[in-house]
């Protein structure tokens, strides 16, 4: 009679198979706990962003609470939203996200601000989805004024980010789940 070990794990398993009091082999299957990025992805899906002046200080907002909600830092994430309200209340950047459709914006950081960092992190995705949009519609090729961003998609949340770094950072599930998703 075959036993089968089911080994739940992030990466694979390296353990060998062994024998049981019964001298019966036990199979280990190799299952992948949640979805990972190829080793290349960023290189090949990242790109430039942002065309403007403007829409790059408000990339680099969003990019500042982004990691502080994935690096599970509460100081951090309120210092983040309430940047993030100050940039968004002001005349230019309401005008500037009514002609971009980013209301959301101009009104979710006040909201946010009234949040914990793991309610924000449960509320974030329909606003980090505008981001998302935003950064791909204002690609670009000029060097000054721009940060390199990837497209990342987690599929528990779920949900897509932007961000900087070549290994996943989830902002959603913070530490829980930090390195869970996939570069798109």
């Amino acid at each position: 009679m075959w036993y089968i070990s089911l080994l739940l794990a992030c990466g694979e398993s390296t353990q060998p198979d062994e024998k049981n009091e019964k001298n019966e082999k036990n199979v280990v299957l190799k299952v992948q706990k949640h979805a990972q990025p190829a080793a290349d992805d960023f290189t090949n899906k990242s790109f430039v962003c942002c065309d403007t002046e403007q829409s790059h200080q408000f990339l680099k907002h969003y990019l500042t609470l982004t990691q502080a909600m994935a690096a599970d830092d509460d100081s951090k994430t309120k210092e983040a939203v309430q940047s993030l309200v100050s940039f968004t209340s002001t005349p230019e950047f309401t005008a500037f996200a009514t002609t971009e459709g980013l209301q959301e914006w101009v009104d979710g950081p006040k909201y946010w601000s009234t949040l914990s960092r793991k309610d924000l992190q449960q509320d974030f995705e329909p606003a980090s989805q505008l981001m998302v949009n935003f950064a791909q519609k204002h690609k670009t090729t000029k060097s000054d004024a721009t940060t390199t961003v990837i497209v990342a998609y987690c599929p528990m949340a779920p949900g897509r980010w932007l961000q900087t770094e070549s290994i996943i950072s989830n902002p959603y599930y913070g530490s829980e789940m930090l390195t869970c998703g996939v570069f798109e």
